[in-house]
């Protein structure tokens, strides 16, 4: 591998791409974006009573994220 991004304390469900960053949705209830070019890692904990993040998808103009989680939830988030 190129690159090892280690920083989920549980697995990781679902992975996106946006520009330059790589985005992740985990078990353990964090989306995480990591910037390739700065080096740079954004976290964000999205449901904080533990509910994983089962999928993320990017919309077309990559301005938003769309999360399901096992909390029977769907978030909308702005990316930018």
């Amino acid at each position: 591998p190129v690159q090892i991004l280690n920083d989920s304390s549980d697995s990781i469900a679902s992975v996106g791409f946006v520009g330059d960053s790589i985005l992740t949705g985990s078990f353990d209830g964090h989306l995480r974006v990591y910037d390739i070019r700065q080096g740079f890692l954004h976290t964000d904990l999205i449901h904080p009573s533990k509910s994983a993040i089962t999928c993320l998808s990017v919309t077309p103009d990559l301005n938003h994220v769309l999360l399901s989680s096992t909390s029977n939830s769907i978030s909308l988030w702005n990316f930018k």
